[in-house]
């Protein structure tokens, strides 16, 4: 499959894009925050949610999501796999954070929403879960499915299943979905009386947005169409049928690499030095480190009726 041509501030306006109303209230009135690579960042000025506006449409989205996302140095991640042994730790340590929410009293079935390589899949394992995941790139859930993980290839919306669920995650998939409404809905559906839901997703309400501006590092235009804080996050939850149970700071894993990275991209080449002097000083080019990363961890069970 040739993969798709993706829009830059030159190719923009070669693909599809759709003017939409609020993701989380339908108003039609918002404001421009910022501008990123020819692409508007608004906010509501209903309920000031944060999200792109005119967008890809939803074709041209599932495109992206359907081929070499998890490859691509364009959009979405560039050798996805090579950083495995981090994303694990991630995905252990948040899951592992919201076990004291989940009932054990019974064996749990667990489903990740966008396990793309299957790392998360493989925690799950650990803890003797039975594991689902929905995965849109059809080569990654062939894969899954030759280890016999129980695989979904088709939107949350879309997804066809009778199985409920003590456990959904959504690992940094929030802020890619459109039509919030209709998979929360979805996800309500699928959830047992009793499970619970995972987010992690990026904070608009950040001190690292608040100081970097437009060169946040979670501005991604082209797929991160949503960016919530904790009050739009709230809205969207109990608007559909949930109720938050604990909301935190989230982080990652990271190795010297990473850091070295988001010294470049944000341009404090002059920290450079001091940075190699103290991982040559405290042997640190091995280590891996816990670091705030700007995100929010949110774990969601129904409302009590």
């Amino acid at each position: 499959m040739i993969a798709p041509t993706y829009p830059t501030h030159h190719t923009k306006d070669l693909l599809k894009t759709e003017v939409i109303s609020c993701p989380v209230c339908q108003q039609e009135r918002n404001k421009e925050k910022y501008q990123i690579r020819g692409w508007k960042i608004v906010e509501c000025e209903s309920c000031k949610f944060v999200h792109v506006n005119p967008r890809l449409e939803k074709k041209e989205l599932l495109k992206i999501y359907s081929s070499n996302y998890f490859d691509n140095k364009e959009v979405g991640y560039y050798h996805y796999t090579e950083n495995e042994i981090l994303r694990k730790e991630n995905f252990r340590k948040w899951v592992y954070d919201a076990l004291p929410f989940l009932n054990h009293s019974k064996p749990t079935q667990a489903l990740d929403v966008g396990c793309a390589a299957g790392y998360c899949l493989e925690v799950f394992k650990e803890l003797n879960w039975k594991a689902f995941g929905i995965e849109l790139d059809k080569g990654l859930a062939d894969s899954l499915r030759k280890r016999e993980f129980e695989i979904f290839d088709s939107p949350l919306v879309n997804a066809t299943t009778t199985e409920k669920f003590d456990f959904i995650c959504l690992f940094d998939v929030l802020e890619h979905l459109t039509d919030l409404a209709e998979n929360m809905k979805k996800l309500l559906s699928i959830l047992k009386e009793d499970g619970i839901i995972v987010l992690v997703t990026p904070n608009y309400g950040s001190w690292q947005r608040k100081l970097f501006g437009k060169k946040w590092f979670q501005f991604k235009p082209i797929e991160h169409i949503n960016y919530f804080d904790r009050r739009s996050l709230q809205k969207l939850v109990t608007e559909n049928g949930f109720e938050i149970v604990q909301t935190k700071s989230s982080g990652q894993f990271c190795d010297i690499a990473f850091l070295e990275n988001r010294i470049r991209k944000y341009r404090f080449h002059f920290l450079l030095p001091f940075f190699y002097f103290f991982v040559k000083l405290f042997q640190l080019k091995t280590k891996h480190f816990y670091i705030d990363t700007a995100s929010l961890y949110v774990v969601l069970k129904k409302k009590p009726f």
